[in-house]
């Protein structure tokens, strides 16, 4: 006898196709790669793959790009092969050689990875 909410027998579970998401390696080996040909630095988007500006979820596309590539960069500057910085809050990300000194980016405020590097300056109220 079979009930009324009884589901018919079926093939499997339901598994919907991965997204052609940026992925946290692909953005470190793409770093990797293009660091040593960019003595100066860049911007972190300057590190971001392309993207098919026709495709309904591109927004998508690129968010999920943006973070991979600066969770790597961040991963390059725990290992001190890179330095992270970034002139005013909410200002381009700046990614660059480990080892450039603070004239070649022109003497940013707060920067990541670096040994004996400036930390952020704490404000005060009166300020």
């Amino acid at each position: 006898m079979r009930f009324a909410l009884e589901r018919p027998g079926r093939g499997g579970a339901y598994q919907p196709a991965p997204l052609p998401l940026w992925r946290v390696p692909d953005a470190l080996a793409r770093l990797r790669r293009l660091l040593p040909v960019m003595p100066d630095g860049a911007a972190l988007e300057r590190f971001l793959p392309d993207t098919e500006g026709g495709r309904r979820d591109a927004a998508l596309l690129r968010r999920a790009a943006l973070a991979s590539t600066l969770l790597a960069g961040l991963e390059l500057g725990r290992e001190g092969a890179a330095s992270l910085s970034q002139a005013t809050a909410f200002g381009a990300i700046l990614v660059a050689p480990a080892g450039q000194s603070d004239s070649a980016r022109g003497g940013t405020r707060a920067e990541v990875g670096r040994a004996g590097g400036r930390r952020p300056r704490a404000r005060s109220a009166t300020s």
